[in-house]
């Protein structure tokens, strides 16, 4: 496999999900509600992931390709919900989601997308498009391109603050989260009128799945019923259905989270016990100190408290989102519409004469 070589296309191509599979998403998430503004999140940090985890086999032979099929990932979902009469903005979240803080508390946090970002010739391709995104979005209407220190769905959660209180429509502003990294889905219990795209695409297929805005607990098992069934773990499913969404980071502390190299303490069974015996499905957000609090201490099998809350930090949007409104970062961070469609033309002349940017559907 060493010679294979992985482009930007195909690694990019998973996220341009089609039409008819949105139309049917859609209307099932939007069903009887009245929707003329999506603000759109394009979470980076699962392609950066898909491109650093087959490094060691990629020879990406054209880099600017990469910031084209970007833009051109921007333009399908533009286009598409322009033709529904929806004006779209969208953001580029940019990060790598190794937070110093988090690593601080969980040592392993993520160890295995920090070894990967050694591989300097990745990093110098990344850096290249990086770059060039941070050049051309500004110019572009409504694309944003916002870089962080901080786990992506943390900027995205402040964005949506940001949007939702300087915004005066009667009509309330639907955030699309499009991502296949699992730590965004706890925003759509956390916060209004959010959905969370997740694609799933097999040649010929497209089974790209979404959790609605304002979700009920039905819409949740049935994601997950299909997440635990394709990592072959679909005996987990009925023990993870019966926790409220509002607890699965918690559950995720208790258990595992692979996604951030965070390794099994309890098992699913005696995890979800843990949360249901205090609440059962009940929607009350709970935290470590309340387990702790709660049950017997002989419930934990010697666990520290200490252990699992640094675990539950790291996870927590709402924890994260405490260190992100005391950063530098939070009070510096912005974004602009410059649009110049000169400037466009000539950005693509000079770095896409090969792979152009699709302008005229922006």
């Amino acid at each position: 496999m060493s010679g294979v070589i992985i482009t930007p296309d195909l690694i990019i191509g998973k996220y341009f999900i089609r039409y008819e599979r949105l139309n049917s998403l859609l209307n099932y998430a939007y069903n009887g509600i009245e929707v003329n503004r999506v603000n759109i999140f394009i979470d980076l940090y699962s392609i950066y992931h898909t491109v650093f985890s087959r490094s060691d086999r990629t020879n990406i032979t054209n880099h600017v390709s990469f910031t084209s099929q970007i833009i051109n990932l921007c333009a399908h979902y533009r286009t598409y919900f322009r033709s529904l009469g929806i004006y779209t903005k969208i953001f580029l979240i940019s990060s790598y989601n190794v937070p110093i803080d988090s690593i601080a508390l969980v040592p392993e946090y993520n160890r295995i997308m920090r070894d990967k970002l050694k591989n300097k010739i990745v990093m110098d391709m990344v850096d290249l498009n990086t770059g060039l995104l941070e050049i051309i979005c500004p110019y572009l209407p409504d694309i944003h391109f916002l870089k962080t220190e901080f786990e992506s769905s943390v900027l995205i959660s402040s964005i949506i603050e940001k949007e939702m209180h300087s915004e005066n429509s009667k009509v309330p502003i639907q955030s699309i989260i499009l991502s296949s990294d699992f730590y965004p889905v706890q925003l759509t219990t956390l916060l209004p009128n959010v959905s969370y795209l997740y694609p799933i695409k097999s040649y010929p297929n497209d089974n790209s799945m979404i959790i609605p805005p304002n979700t009920s607990s039905d819409a949740f098992r049935a994601f997950w019923s299909v997440i635990l069934r394709k990592s072959s773990n679909s005996s987990s499913f009925n023990k993870v259905g019966s926790i409220s969404p509002s607890n699965y980071m918690l559950l995720a502390a208790l258990n595992k989270f692979p996604d951030r190299c965070m390794p099994l303490i309890y098992n699913v069974s005696i995890s979800c016990k843990l949360i249901s015996q205090i609440l059962g499905f009940d929607s009350i957000k709970l935290t470590p100190q309340s387990l702790f609090d709660l049950l017997p201490m002989e419930s934990f099998n010697g666990v520290d408290l200490n252990l699992i809350t640094n675990r539950y930090k790291v996870l927590d949007v709402q924890y994260q989102n405490i260190l992100y409104s005391n950063s530098v970062e939070s009070k510096t961070i912005h974004y602009e519409n410059l649009e110049d469609n000169n400037a466009i033309n000539l950005i693509n002349d000079k770095y896409f004469r090969d792979n152009p940017i699709d302008i005229f559907r922006l």
